[in-house]
């Protein structure tokens, strides 16, 4: 098979809401985590090391071997099944690429039914055979490989029942060759953790990306930056006015200072001659002797 669409399809929807965790990131050493911060339901790790990554979900661990940085490898093979090359990739599994592969029983029941339909259609086969097919299909054994091949070596059909009991007379069919039939296919996991590679791979170029790019300044950014400077500007300007008035009061000894002694003591304030912590602790002085002489 060269297409997967319902694995693609699988993997988005058991994704959508992973967010990434980075648990280790020193250069070629890596460990990513992602995951539904609600749950871990699906959630996979990727692992780097020099020449290897390792892909962890839901019981399985893939090692794939190849580059010193697998992150470049697999950025750059991309192949034909939305954005996996599940062959290729195989082949860097440190187990082989069979490692990756697991009976399929829907393969199994579509080789017997194409042999047997060429049979038919040739004039190969007796009658009755496609009822006795369907009742093979429903026996035989599912989910291991080993029983299928031995149930297609011991199939014989007897149009005649009471011919299977005697040796001088052969079956009316039976399956040759089967031992050619590939019975095979890419295990379900290793599909989705191939979807998983490529995606949090990109999740991690996307962060690296993001955190290396200076900050982007809209129109609205700078106008915004530059009412709030002038709105700054503007208090520290009624900060300095309220520190001159203090100032004329220990300059004139004046309880309401006039506008000139202000505008002297302001003077003083923006050459910055004076601090306004220096004018409070001044008048605070003067006020306690004044208080003291009183």
């Amino acid at each position: 098979m060269n297409d997967y669409p319902e694995i693609a399809e699988r993997f988005a929807r058991e994704t959508a809401k992973h967010e990434m965790t980075v648990l280790h990131d020193d250069g070629l050493y890596r460990h990513l985590r992602f995951a539904d911060p609600a749950n871990m339901f699906y959630g996979f790790d990727l692992i780097t090391l020099p020449g290897t990554l390792i892909a962890r979900f839901s019981g399985e661990a893939y090692v794939f071997s190849r580059e010193p940085d697998m992150f470049e490898f697999f950025r750059h093979q991309r192949g034909y099944t939305a954005d996996i090359n599940p062959g290729y990739w195989a082949q860097k599994l440190s187990g082989g690429h069979d490692s990756a592969m697991r009976y399929d029983h829907e393969i199994f029941e579509r080789k017997v039914k194409e042999y047997v339909a060429d049979d038919i259609r040739c004039g190969n086969a007796p009658r009755g055979i496609s009822r006795v097919i369907k009742e093979f299909l429903a026996e035989a054994p599912s989910t291991w490989e080993g029983g299928a091949r031995e149930a297609l070596e011991g199939f014989a059909y007897y149009v005649d029942e009471d011919d299977r009991y005697d040796y001088n007379k052969q079956p009316d069919y039976m399956f040759h060759d089967t031992w050619e039939w590939n019975l095979r296919d890419y295990h379900w996991a290793f599909l989705w953790t191939c979807h998983a590679i490529v995606w949090g791979i990109a999740k991690y170029d996307e962060a690296k990306a993001a955190a290396s790019t200076p900050e982007k300044f809209t129109e609205a950014d700078r106008l915004q930056r530059d009412l709030d400077d002038a709105l700054a500007a503007e208090i520290e300007l009624l900060g300095k006015v309220a520190a001159a008035r203090k100032l004329a009061e220990v300059l004139f000894h004046r309880d309401a200072p006039g506008d000139d002694d202000i505008a002297t003591s302001l003077t003083a304030v923006l050459d910055g001659k004076v601090t306004i912590a220096e004018i409070g602790a001044h008048l605070d002085r003067m006020r306690a002797r004044e208080r003291a002489t009183a």
